[in-house]
């Protein structure tokens, strides 16, 4: 009787944990390697492996990758640009409704949206500081930000402590009983990227996820959660 490979040592950032969630289990079907996943927030990877985090293969934004490669604790040259996530924003409901997609749209949008929650010391808590500059409100924002912990820009909206929920399109599209009511364009410099690579021991499986997750073959998966591809610089 064969036994069954060791599980794949993955670090998976809050960002992509419903992608994660719907495809790895198709990895898994196809090859039998199964997982072991640490979530964490984007800007937490980096110290997360410094401190000895045990993984095969990570999952944050490039910048946060390079930190790694910098610190000895990846291997760089499996670095591979996997999904570029717009920032959206997301309110309670089920229908069909317009979606904003443009500055002005977004500015009326935002200016009186009650309550936002967004992930304060995550990277699309950065987005959302960066939009707010961009947006150039002529008027005092009638709006009141709260910051939350990962996870919790969802969970408030789905409990009504929330009127909208700033987050990577990544964690709105696919979900039940909420819709995006706003869509960043990517040409605004707030989206996020995200990325894989692997540790410098990686163990068997990880480099085909990564190379499965990249192949041309899952761009319908990952168009269902409305972001695109990119390049790595």
């Amino acid at each position: 009787m064969t036994s069954a490979p060791a599980p794949i040592r993955t670090i998976v950032p809050v960002a992509l944990t419903e992608v994660f969630a719907h495809l790895s289990p198709d990895f898994t079907a196809e090859t039998g390697y199964s997982f072991v996943v640490e979530t964490m927030l984007n800007p937490e990877v980096p110290a997360a492996i410094a401190a000895g985090s045990a993984y095969d293969i990570a999952f944050t934004n490039p910048h946060h990758a390079e930190e790694v490669f910098a610190a000895g604790h990846g291997d760089a040259a499996s670095h591979t640009a996997l999904a570029r996530a717009p920032l959206g924003f997301a309110a309670r409901g089920d229908g069909d409704t317009q979606v904003a997609r443009d500055l002005p749209s977004l500015r009326a949008c935002l200016q009186n949206a009650g309550r936002i929650g967004y992930t304060e010391t995550g990277t699309s808590g950065k987005s959302l500081a960066r939009l707010l500059e961009l947006l150039a409100f002529d008027q005092p924002l009638r709006t009141e930000l709260v910051g939350l912990a990962g996870g919790g820009p969802m969970r408030a909206l789905r409990d009504g402590d929330v009127d909208l929920a700033a987050l990577p399109m990544t964690n709105i599209a696919r979900q039940s009983g909420v819709m995006p009511v706003a869509i960043c364009p990517l040409d605004l410099g707030v989206e996020i990227d995200l990325s894989g690579f692997l540790s410098l021991t990686p163990r068997p499986g990880a480099q085909a996820f990564l190379k499965w997750l990249a192949d041309h073959r899952q761009e319908p998966n990952w168009a269902a959660f409305g972001v695109e591809r990119f390049t790595l610089p």
